[in-house]
């Protein structure tokens, strides 16, 4: 019965409210001792060997990427991961403008570093299927990875991807799909949208 309430609380987003702001500050906090952490060994990650081949997977999402994650992890030579901390999604609720500045830091202090750090003897490739690419990190991965930056373009038919997002209530526009989504109102969009409706 308890499992019950609290998957209710979960998929509805109905947190109590001192408990919302717990949860957030714990994220901050984390993110910020991690960051510290990483410019503590800045240079351990300066002379630490490097991946030859950094591949992101460029997705809507609920495209059986987790999926492609777990293949490529058969591969000795591959580190794979799939939507590895951070995400990079807001799950702070974070005004667009914060959201960017959080992004930023995210990336450079937390993910960029984890990276780094995630290679083991004999691994050339870093794989990561994650949606969120696209939307949250690609300038600046696309920056700091330059010429070995690859990317795979994962499709899958459209109203089964639609039908998947909708059964976990997570539809861009609305609140919850809006951290994990494009928003279609975005006016920051490549995509016009009102065209495309």
């Amino acid at each position: 019965m308890k499992f019950i309430v609290y998957e209710s609380i979960i998929k509805n987003n109905h947190f109590p409210m001192k408990r919302t702001y717990r949860l957030k500050l714990i994220v901050v906090l984390k993110a910020i001792v991690l960051g510290l952490f990483h410019v503590l060994i800045l240079p351990y990650l300066l002379i630490k060997p490097k991946y030859e081949n950094y591949i992101f997977v460029v997705t809507t999402g609920r495209s059986v990427s987790g999926t492609l994650a777990n293949i490529f992890k058969k591969i000795k030579s591959v580190h794979a991961e799939h939507e590895p901390y951070p995400i990079m999604h807001n799950n702070l609720d974070l005004p667009k403008k914060l959201f960017k500045i959080w992004n930023w830091y995210l990336f450079y202090f937390v993910k960029y570093p984890s990276i780094l750090l995630s290679r083991k003897e004999g691994e050339k490739t870093y794989l990561e299927t994650n949606h969120l690419f696209l939307k949250s990190f690609l300038k600046y991965a696309t920056r700091v990875f330059k010429n070995k930056i690859r990317i795979i373009h994962l499709i899958r038919e459209p109203h089964l991807v639609a039908k998947s997002i909708y059964e976990i209530n997570k539809i861009p526009g609305k609140k919850l799909g809006n951290r994990w989504y494009l928003n279609p109102a975005d006016v920051d969009n490549q995509i016009n949208f009102s065209k495309v409706y």
